[in-house]
């Protein structure tokens, strides 16, 4: 998308729609409502971020299994993915099995194969060791709740999700969830993409919104009526705004999709590796580039 990444506090566009509208009185329970509203009708990538419960950079800490179930993050708006986490005696994170969701936590499934080499984890931005490699890993200094094995025959353990809850085949022990979360500033207020077009979509659909309830008052009032049109004109202007350059890919985004699009052997199990060959360089070779010993 075109969005430069950067974010700003609705604080700003709140005070703002209201000082340009000509109220002196700004209704905060109502004008973060209306943000949250305009935000789920868009329904853009850029209004959400990337989240882990690593306890890493400001995110949440790991999140606590007991009784076969963990709650999922109040902020979360889609999951990516799960994993449980092993740690130490000083609560880092020292290692992981893979996760896998499943309609039911006692169905069979396919074991993953997490390949054997060290690899790069993308969607949880870790290191993932390989089943080969040895790493510095001292599972026995490991403190966890319970000591659930594996179930036979599977290389990973299962959840399952359930409205706010999810459970799993394990009793209890810690688990790492990567999600897509609303970006929040150090006060518990929504950020939003720091856009002209983004911000005055949002600035007019909250004076739309203001002019609208003094029209409800005065339904008969030709005046206001207009007022509440050019309101709303407004609004619906800079949201197909910013509707359309949300659409608009980037540069980085341009070369992303060139490539995909031209690759010439499709991954079709990303997600039984846990996405760690995910945009990683491809060497291919015809019968000329080959080597041939010096023959």
């Amino acid at each position: 998308m075109a969005y430069n990444d950067k974010y700003v506090s609705v604080e700003q566009v709140i005070e703002k729609a209201f000082r340009d509208s000509g109220l002196t009185d700004i209704d905060w329970e109502s004008a973060i409502e209306w943000t949250a509203e305009l935000l789920g009708l868009l329904g853009l990538p850029c209004t959400k971020i990337d989240k882990v419960t690593n306890g890493q950079g400001g995110w949440p800490d790991p999140i606590i299994v007991e009784g076969y179930r963990f709650r999922l993050p109040e902020d979360m708006v889609s999951l990516t993915s799960v994993r449980r986490a092993y740690l130490d005696t000083e609560g880092n994170i020292i290692g992981y099995d893979p996760m896998m969701e499943s309609m039911d936590v006692f169905q069979t499934e396919v074991p993953m194969n997490t390949g054997g080499a060290t690899s790069f984890d993308p969607i949880f931005n870790t290191v993932v060791p390989g089943e080969d490699d040895q790493g510095d890993f001292e599972l026995k200094e490991v403190t966890v709740h319970g000591s659930t094995p594996k179930p036979d025959n599977h290389d990973y353990f299962r959840y399952k999700l359930d409205v706010d809850t999810a459970f799993t085949d394990f009793e209890d022990g810690y688990v790492e969830v990567a999600y897509k979360g609303l970006p929040i500033d150090d006060r518990g207020l929504p950020l939003v993409p720091d856009d002209p077009k983004f911000l005055n979509a949002l600035k007019y659909h909250i004076i739309f919104k203001c002019d609208w309830k003094n029209w409800r008052k005065n339904p008969a009032s030709p005046g206001l009526r207009a007022v509440v049109n050019d309101s709303e004109q407004r609004r619906d202007f800079y949201v197909g705004a910013a509707i359309t350059k949300a659409r608009i890919p980037s540069l980085d985004k341009m070369e992303a999709l060139k490539r995909q699009w031209l690759r010439t052997i499709p991954k079709i199990n990303e997600h039984g590796n846990g996405f760690n060959t995910l945009s990683r360089q491809e060497h291919r070779y015809n019968i000329l580039s080959i080597p041939n010993n010096g023959r």
